[in-house]
């Protein structure tokens, strides 16, 4: 959390989580429904979106980048995952 994110530079490799002034999260965010929720890398950018149609959709989008990186999974310009919500 960077409380002045605004001064970061544009260029800053980050992880986005949640709702974020990014235009990554935003166009990501704009293809959701209230229950889905997405985990895509822009290669671009470099950056990783992690994001809901709501605040437990984007829990479950933590639980599932969380799960894809502790099980060996390697950030490549394919990671691209987005649920159809329940």
């Amino acid at each position: 959390y960077n409380k002045n994110a605004g001064e970061l530079p544009a260029e800053a490799l980050e992880i986005l989580v949640g709702d974020t002034n990014r235009p990554e999260s935003i166009s990501l965010k704009a293809e959701l429904r209230e229950d889905d929720y997405a985990v895509k890398y822009f290669p671009e950018s470099g950056r990783i979106a992690i994001i809901g149609g709501s605040d437990e959709a984007t829990l479950k989008a933590v639980s599932y980048f969380l799960e894809f990186c502790f099980s060996g999974g390697e950030i490549e310009s394919t990671l691209s995952f987005v649920s159809a919500g329940q």
